[in-house]
């Protein structure tokens, strides 16, 4: 297959994912199973990626599927760049186990007296980076 643009220009990018899929499984009822998609679609998914890539991507070997030389060297990138966009998810998320912040709580005395020492005792075992101020 001819080439007559840049691989990425103007595809979708969520077919990298069946992509990784289909490199990982070098089967496309695999891979349909392993995205919860079905066979049809992901077929033609990978007819869009063989006109991306202007490779076959996977071909039939026997009674089996192959991937071919340039579909093996994308196994890494890929598997690595998805990787890292599934780590987008966590950017930013609070985990009270590593992180060094100060809480104030305004609450009235009373509500204190009652909650704060048993908060206090949860952060020192769940969350040793947090303090509390306390101001009623």
């Amino acid at each position: 297959m001819a080439r007559d643009t840049p691989p990425l220009d103007g595809l979708d990018l969520n077919l990298l994912v069946t992509l990784r899929a289909l490199l990982r499984e070098a089967s496309v009822t695999r891979a349909a199973e392993a995205l919860g998609q079905r066979q049809p679609t992901v077929s033609r998914s990978l007819a869009t990626l063989r006109t991306a890539f202007g490779d076959e991507l996977l071909v039939r070997s026997g009674r089996t599927m192959a991937l071919t030389p340039l579909a093996r060297s994308m196994r890494t990138p890929v598997e690595r760049s998805l990787s890292a966009i599934d780590r987008l998810r966590t950017v930013g998320a609070f985990d009270p186990s590593t992180a060094v912040r100060t809480f104030r709580l305004v609450i009235p005395d009373i509500v204190g007296v009652k909650i704060v020492p048993t908060l206090l005792a949860r952060l020192l075992t769940e969350a040793p980076g947090i303090d509390l101020q306390v101001l009623g």
